[in-house]
């Protein structure tokens, strides 16, 4: 990309038009979520370095990283992802009011996600605060191309408040000028992510 691309930051300058001078700054919050003692005792269960676990990531390989965030957001993958260990976690409810919240005043909802489970915890989740009504869908790689064209055009019309997807899916390509509200639930390793 450097060979061809342009950084402008302010396209006036280049004789443009300067379009952007009336949009305003994006609103980023961030919230901490108190960790739970079985998520405390699965942490220490899982991690090789027993060292500032729970307070630094310095030291850290990807695959404790990755573990350590599966138990922050209420799971453990284990035998090659075969099997799945719930843990109880005050962040899969948070998120899910915060999801609440956003499309209940109206926006168009993107959840990011990093693992499939953790977009299952989601909807079940969400589905004690969106009043049995299914206003959500989740994509993920056992979702056939049909039924997720069909719900990112749902999405994209107004008719779906809430996607719930990865990265991977969705996140190389897909425009949504649609969406007024986005909630990183997860983060990864990858830059391109």
């Amino acid at each position: 990309m450097a060979g061809w691309s342009v950084y402008m930051r302010n396209p006036a300058s280049y004789g443009f038009a300067d379009n952007l001078k009336d949009i305003p700054p994006p609103e980023i919050y961030e919230w901490p979520v108190v960790i739970t003692a079985e998520q405390t005792r699965a942490a220490f269960d899982y991690s090789t370095s027993k060292r500032g676990l729970l307070f630094e990531n310095e030291g850290l390989g990807v695959v404790e990283r990755g573990k350590l965030n599966q138990i922050a957001k209420g799971f453990v993958y284990g035998n090659g992802r075969k099997t799945i260990t719930r843990l109880d976690s005050r962040k899969s409810d948070f998120v899910a009011r915060l999801i609440a919240q956003e499309a209940g005043a109206g926006h168009q909802v993107l959840v990011w996600t990093v693992y499939d489970e953790e977009s299952v915890i989601l909807c079940e989740e969400l589905g004690k605060y969106a009043g049995g009504k299914r206003a959500v869908a989740v994509l993920s790689c056992k979702t056939s191309a049909d039924e997720r064209s069909q719900q990112i055009e749902a999405f994209r019309a107004g008719k779906l408040p809430v996607l719930i997807s990865k990265a991977e899916l969705l996140g190389f390509g897909l425009n949504f000028p649609c969406c007024t509200s986005m909630i990183f639930s997860g983060w990864t390793d990858s830059s391109e992510q």
